[in-house]
Formats: C-alpha cells, sequence, structure tokens
C-alpha cells in the first residue's frame, strides 16, 4: 500500500522540481534507494519523480497517468499497463530502464503493479496471477487476472487468448463460461495455446487451491 504521507511530500517535491529541502526528503536525484520503484517524467532518471510501492491501479489519482519516460526499480519485477486497472498492453520490467520508448511506452504508463504474490485466492488457497495475451509468444493485448473469474466476456477478452503467463499459482482455463466444457490445468507459461488446442477459445479462468484440487 502506498504511503500517503510520504507521496504528498513526493508530489510537493516534483512541484519545486526537486529544490534541495525536497531532495533531503529522499525523493530526487541521489536519493533512489528509498522506494522498490520510482517513476520519472524525463529520460535517463530525471526530471519530476514519484515513488511506488505498491500496485497502482491508476496514476490519474497520483496525477502521473502517461506521464513516465523512465523507471527507477530497486527491488523486485513490477508489471506496466497503458490502460487502468492493469489492461491493454503490459510489460514486465526486471530492471530499472532509462527510456521507455524502446517498449512503446513513453508518456503511456496508467498503472503499474508488482508481479508475482498479489493475487487473491478463490476461496482460501494459495496467491496466483495469470497474464493472458492476444497473440502467441506472450504479446499483444494483455488481461492479468489475480482471482477466479466466470466469464472473460466482463474483461472484454472472451476467445481472444493465445497464450499465458502464469507468475503464480495452478490454474483451470475453459472454453466455456462458468468454469464448463473442456478445461485444462496450467501451471506455467504458455507461448502458444495451439500446443493444448485452446488458442483463442477460452472463456474462463479459476485459480485452484492446488493441483489436487482439478
Amino acid at each position: 500500500m502506498i504511503n500517503r504521507s510520504r507521496l504528498l511530500a513526493g508530489a510537493a517535491c516534483a512541484a519545486a522540481l526537486f529544490v534541495p529541502a525536497c531532495v533531503s526528503d529522499g525523493y530526487g536525484p541521489g536519493y533512489p534507494d528509498r522506494d522498490p520503484v520510482i517513476l520519472y517524467d524525463g529520460e535517463n532518471h530525471s526530471g519530476a519523480a514519484i515513488p511506488i510501492d505498491g500496485p497502482v491501479p491508476d496514476l490519474v489519482a497520483l496525477q502521473f497517468n502517461d506521464a513516465a519516460s523512465s523507471v527507477v526499480i530497486n527491488s523486485g519485477s513490477w508489471e506496466v499497463c497503458e490502460d487502468s486497472d492493469f489492461r491493454g498492453r503490459c510489460e514486465v520490467l526486471t530492471g530499472s530502464v532509462t527510456s521507455l520508448r524502446g517498449i512503446r511506452l513513453n508518456d503511456a504508463v496508467s498503472s503499474i503493479r508488482p508481479t508475482g504474490g498479489y493475487g487473491y485466492p478463490p476461496g482460501g488457497g494459495g496467491y496466483g496471477a495469470l497474464v493472458l495475451y492476444s497473440s502467441e509468444g506472450l504479446r499483444g493485448d494483455a488481461l492479468t487476472i489475480d482471482r477466479s473469474e466466470p466469464s472473460l466476456s466482463r474483461a472484454g477478452f472472451n476467445d481472444r487468448a493465445r497464450s499465458i503467463d502464469v507468475r503464480g499459482g495452478v490454474w483451470e482455463v475453459c472454453v466455456d463460461g462458468d468454469y464448463r466444457g473442456r478445461c485444462q490445468m496450467i501451471d506455467r507459461p504458455m507461448s502458444d495455446l495451439r500446443e493444448v488446442g485452446l488458442s483463442g477459445n477460452i472463456s474462463s479462468v479459476r485459480l485452484l487451491d492446488s493441483p489436487r484440487s482439478y
């Protein structure tokens, strides 16, 4: 969860363009190690910055929507997405990036969250996360799911998935809604769902407590 008091201090620093008084609070050049992630509005980790220490489904709330041009990652891996609520095209960053132009997300990041271990179990089991991609090779539009979803139509992703990245847990994917029809247990990334006959044919997914619950 983001520390609000620290965010306010960080926002004040951004407004003051990181005058020395703000830098002493740890939100400017020379203090890049106080938070897991720092977003900068300039390339090469320059300009106004905002610290991130947890999932942010909409950067509008922090007045930093479509503003990031570079990223410092001090710990963990993070998913950045072009739309709010972790939708649209997403990329997973495992290290700092001096320019988001290289992954076509310059001034185009609207949500960000850590990968792995942030999901919600369907009924008391292990945590997990699953990313559905509209193209083979873990590319194209992406939909990140961290809980059971009986109808992918609600997310506009029915029968669209062609590859899957499993970032935690064991999942069941089914050709019909409400986990009906032919189902397949998946516990690893799959770059092409044609190998299990499910490319463009998934309508519901759910997180299993364990492989035995399948």
